[in-house]
């Protein structure tokens, strides 16, 4: 496991498929980033729709070219766990099983996620919190942590 501040202190991360876990503006453009890097993308999210915090303009710019980037997006869907195998999700009344990951990035919520951090630590070989995920911050605050990550991975 990596966390966003051993990536601050220069520990390299790798992994060409990452799931970004939180399909917000934060969560949107840290895959958007990532993608343009060559990253195999999927983002869960919880609500109907990707980036629902994004202004109109920039939202659709932003959905348009994460199509572009080949991003996968998996809305109304609550994480339920974090396994060897993968990531279990509720969509649809059903669970579903997201396999084949190597990251995740966290970039959920406006309260601390670290819980969580914790708790899957050990199931995955990397692992980013970034965002409200790590510290509620400003935007501008998230967007750099998002991308320095992004930078490392």
């Amino acid at each position: 496991m990596v966390t966003a501040w051993d990536v601050l202190a220069g520990k390299a991360a790798t992994g060409k498929k990452v799931v970004v876990a939180g399909g917000g503006m934060v969560g949107c453009e840290t895959a958007e980033f990532l993608a343009e890097y060559g990253k195999e993308i999927t983002i869960v999210e919880m609500l109907p729709e990707l980036a629902s915090d994004a202004i109109i303009g920039r939202k659709d710019l932003l959905i348009r070219h994460l199509a572009e980037l080949g991003v996968k997006g998996i809305t109304s869907a609550t994480i339920k766990a974090f396994t060897a195998d993968g990531m279990t999700v509720t969509r649809n009344g059903k669970e579903e099983v997201i396999g084949s990951m190597e990251t995740i990035v966290l970039a959920m919520g406006v309260a601390p996620a670290r819980q969580l951090a914790e708790e899957i630590k050990d199931k995955v070989s990397e692992l980013y919190v970034i965002g409200d995920a790590e510290n509620p911050a400003t935007a501008f605050e998230a967007f750099a942590a998002g991308a320095e990550v992004g930078r490392k991975i």
